[in-house]
């Protein structure tokens, strides 16, 4: 029995749709069917309809997940990457590359078709400037965009962003390449590969973060020199009593003992006579 599967952002444009009643007995029609794989039989034929891809990306991801661990697990009877040294696994991933993957899956996109150049765009702009892909390459793209039933950009940008740091082995880092990235693309997305930290993406990370820390400070700044200017006008037309309470009760804020100790209040309580009542509200004595 699995544990966990994998829902999609994608996904929730057709849940948001349905009704409450509708999309709560549809998330537990999934949860069953993940739990069981027995595919449940609902009374609503709309349901019944969209159940059917997301079982299938259920299915798609725990055969890659079965994948994964037989080929680690392969990897491990035969001494694992752990025996390897990082430049000859490095070798080794350059010569896969000129290798086609699962060669049984029906591919539903040319290699020059529009979903693979948005991945090829992305892979060059999230993870590697510098890639111009083999005619297997394109092929190995087309064929795993296939089992996908398309180019998911907000998936793969992830997964690319994740992927651009490269994995560990032994301590050092190995770059992530293409093939690696199209097979464990899963793992990846999950955070479940041994990769490195893309510390650019970091970086970049932080800048923002700081970036919008000072924006809301010079924000906070601003809005706050327009208060004490207004404050300024405000206090400068107070003229009488009345003027006075107006004034206080707006600018002037706190607990009691706060109210009593402002520079404003005993000015004005000499001034005009103010006080303040039991409520802690500035009122007029007169």
């Amino acid at each position: 029995m699995k544990d966990s599967f994998i829902l999609y952002i994608k996904q929730k444009e057709i849940i948001e749709k349905l009704s409450n009643e509708q999309a709560g007995k549809l998330i537990k029609a999934i949860y069953e069917y993940a739990e069981t794989d027995v595919m449940p039989t609902l009374d609503d034929e709309i349901l019944n309809f969209i159940l059917i891809p997301i079982r299938q990306q259920i299915d798609y991801n725990a055969e890659q997940y079965e994948h994964v661990k037989k080929t680690r697990s392969n990897a491990g009877k035969q001494g694992g990457r752990g025996n390897k040294k990082p430049e000859n696994i490095a070798f080794e991933q350059a010569q896969l590359a000129t290798q086609i993957i699962n060669t049984d899956t029906k591919c539903k996109f040319a290699p020059d078709s529009v979903e693979v150049e948005s991945f090829i765009d992305d892979f060059k702009t999230y993870k590697n400037a510098d890639f111009e892909p083999t005619t297997a390459e394109r092929k190995n793209i087309a064929i795993v965009l296939s089992e996908l039933d398309g180019y998911n950009e907000k998936y793969w940008q992830k997964v690319f962003i994740s992927a651009k740091g490269g994995y560990l082995i032994n301590g050092q880092t190995v770059p992530c390449n293409l093939r690696k990235i199209l097979l464990e693309h899963n793992s990846i997305y999950a955070g479940e590969a041994n990769l490195a930290p893309n510390k650019e993406h970091i970086e970049q990370v932080q800048d923002k973060k700081t970036a919008h820390k000072k924006a809301v400070e010079k924000e906070y700044a601003k809005q706050a020199e327009i208060e004490r200017k207004e404050r300024e006008q405000a206090r400068a037309k107070v003229q009488t009593a009345d003027e006075a309470v107006e004034f206080l009760n707006k600018y002037v804020h706190g607990n009691t003992t706060t109210k009593r100790i402002s520079s404003d209040f005993k000015e004005f309580s000499k001034l005009f006579g103010i006080e303040i009542d039991e409520n802690g509200k500035f009122v007029s004595s007169e």
